[in-house]
C-alpha cells in the first residue's frame, strides 16, 4: 500500500512510496544511514546495520536515529489508518523485522494512529505484535488460502492437521500467490 506517492522511495515492487519502501526494518536502517552520510565524520563507524541499532541509539537519544523512528512510524500510522479504512478491521499484527521492538514501535504507532485518525469515524482498531514475527507473514497468507479452498481441498487440509502436520505446509503453493 502506498504511503507517500509524491516524494516516496521506489519500492521493490516498482511502485513509488509502498510502505515497505519506507517503514520495513531494512528500509529504516538504509534511510537513517543516508541522513548519517549527511552528517560531519560519517563513516562506515557511524552507519548502522540494521533497525535494532536504529532502536537503540533512539533509546540513547540520537538525533537521527529519532528523525529517522519518528518518520517510519508515521508511514506505519497512514499504512493503518488506510487498512482500518478500506477494511474496518478489529486488529492489525505487525511481524517481520520491524515487529521485533516490541513496545519501542508499539506505543509510538498507537499514539500517531490515534492523532492521525479522523475524528468523524475514529477507529478503535487494536495495533499487536505478531507472536511469530518471522513467519507471521506466510502462517496469514496460508490461512487466508485455506478459507479461499473448496471443500476437497479443506479436508486435505484438515486431515494434515490431524496428522501433525502445518496446514500451512499444505496451502504452501496457495499461499506463495497470494502473497505475490
Amino acid at each position: 500500500m502506498i504511503v507517500n506517492p509524491l516524494q516516496g522511495r521506489k519500492c521493490g515492487c516498482g511502485q513509488i512510496g509502498c510502505a515497505e519502501s519506507h517503514s520495513s526494518a531494512f528500509n529504516t536502517a538504509l534511510r537513517m544511514n543516508e541522513v548519517l552520510v549527511t552528517l560531519p565524520g560519517a563513516g562506515p563507524s557511524t552507519m548502522v546495520k540494521n533497525a535494532k541499532e536504529v532502536f537503540k541509539r533512539a533509546a540513547r537519544g540520537d538525533s537521527a536515529a529519532l528523525v529517522t523512528l519518528d518518520a517510519t512510524v508515521d508511514y506505519l500510522a497512514i499504512l493503518c489508518i488506510n487498512i482500518c479504512r478500506v477494511l474496518d478491521p478489529e486488529v492489525i499484527i505487525l511481524g517481520g523485522g520491524m515487529a521485533r521492538a516490541g513496545d519501542a514501535l508499539l506505543r509510538p504507532l498507537r499514539e500517531r494512529l490515534l492523532e492521525r485518525s479522523w475524528t468523524i469515524l475514529p477507529t478503535s482498531v487494536k495495533i499487536e505484535m505478531s507472536g511469530d514475527v518471522e513467519k507471521s507473514g506466510v502462517v496469514g497468507a496460508a490461512l487466508a488460502a485455506m478459507r479461499s479452498m473448496n471443500p476437497v481441498e479443506q479436508a486435505v487440509a484438515t486431515k494434515a492437521r490431524a496428522s501433525g502436520r502445518r496446514p500451512w505446509r499444505v496451502a504452501g503453493v496457495l499461499a506463495s500467490t497470494v502473497m505475490v
